[in-house]
């Protein structure tokens, strides 16, 4: 895998997130407002498209990473002892303990090396200086989709086998909104980094 398909990937997920705000529509009143019953076919989208925008995020900052320490190989045979990363740390003798798993999918660790990587920029959630959203179920879902300052399993790879119930009833679907735009702008600037 060539890191470059981390950016493909990351953007398949938000085009996914996209269409599924759309399919939303589809839950909408006659009056064309959301319905405040609970209707386990849009809460199954709402989840969805939550957890399709933590792999977008995390897609994009994995390219990023890549792209700002100047990878040109395959990801998977991935070691530099500078950066103390690599992709599989079970996968190979390093003559260094990683501080950095790429396959771990250690989310909030691989931003704080983005955030080394990129110093002064003004990217949300990459840079803990800039606020994230005006929306403030923004900064909490994010946090609980990172686990960077909570411990929680709001967003992991193993999430995809939860039932849709566990999805946290917290977030609305203007949150959910709010979390893809949100995701789509951190795209549009890690893109060329």
């Amino acid at each position: 895998m060539l890191y470059t398909q981390y950016k493909d990937a990351s953007l398949k997920h938000l085009q996914a997130c996209k269409t599924a705000l759309h399919g939303l529509k589809f839950y909408k009143g006659a009056s064309g407002v959301t319905t405040s019953k609970p209707n386990p076919n849009r809460d199954a989208l709402l989840f969805n498209i939550f957890y399709l925008s933590g792999y977008t995020l995390e897609c994009i900052i994995n390219f990023a990473i890549y792209k700002k320490i100047g990878w040109t190989t395959n990801v998977q045979h991935m070691s530099n002892s500078h950066y103390r990363i690599c992709y599989n740390m079970h996968r190979h003798s390093l003559p260094f303990m990683p501080t950095y798993s790429i396959s771990q999918h250690k989310f909030n660790k691989n931003i704080q090396l983005l955030n080394s990587l990129l110093p002064g920029n003004n990217i949300p959630l990459i840079n803990p200086s800039i606020p994230i959203h005006s929306n403030p179920n923004i900064e909490k879902m994010l946090l609980d989709t990172v686990s960077r300052r909570i411990n929680t399993d709001c967003w992991k790879p193993d999430l995809r086998y939860k039932p849709v119930s566990w999805f946290p009833p917290k977030y609305t679907e203007q949150d959910v909104r709010d979390l893809v735009t949100l995701t789509e702008d951190i795209y549009i600037k890690l893109q060329n980094v």
